[in-house]
């Protein structure tokens, strides 16, 4: 695909999944559903080691090379970033939908989330725990902004449009 660049798409796509805006969303849930603030984590591992068939999120940061203080999705391909995604959408609405409370049950039901996108993507024979780390993130986004700097460092002004609507107001 012509002007495809895949290390763009999966900064956006990572920059979309961990913005401000779904965490504060997912947060605010789980808060209104009585989870306290250090079952965040707990649920959230418990989901990472169902689609990474048994492998903790601190297994899978060994596994990748990621460094302990790095969020383990800067190093995930598209796809597991997209999966972890969906699986915490869907734990969303659930347990906004079927009014789940406490840590056990929305834990539970991001478990079931997550095994369910696993066993999705072990039907297109992608194993997650088994693909290749990606580039950091944060390398592939300081790339990016260094490249667009040199962009418009280097351009050209474009040239000057001529004004069309004297032109069309005329016709009327």
């Amino acid at each position: 695909m012509a002007g495809y660049d895949h290390h763009s798409f999966r900064a956006n796509a990572l920059q979309r999944s961990s913005g401000d805006i779904r965490v504060i969303r997912l947060s605010f849930v789980l808060l209104s559903h009585g989870v306290p603030r250090p079952g965040f984590a707990y649920i959230r591992s418990l989901g990472d080691t169902a689609l990474f068939g048994g492998f903790t999120t601190k297994a899978m940061k060994k596994r990748l090379g990621c460094p302990e203080q790095t969020p383990l999705a800067n190093y995930l391909q598209t796809v597991l970033i997209k999966a972890k995604e969906l699986a915490a959408s869907i734990t969303e609405y659930n347990t906004k939908t079927k009014n789940m409370y406490g840590v056990a049950r929305i834990a539970s039901e991001h478990e079931n989330a997550n095994l369910n996108i696993r066993s999705a993507l072990l039907e297109h024979d992608i194993i997650p725990e088994n693909l290749l780390p990606a580039e950091d993130t944060k390398k592939v986004e300081a790339r990016h902004d260094k490249a667009t700097r040199v962009i418009f460092a280097t351009a050209e002004e474009l040239p000057s449009v001529p004004d069309t609507k004297e032109k069309n107001e005329a016709h009327y």
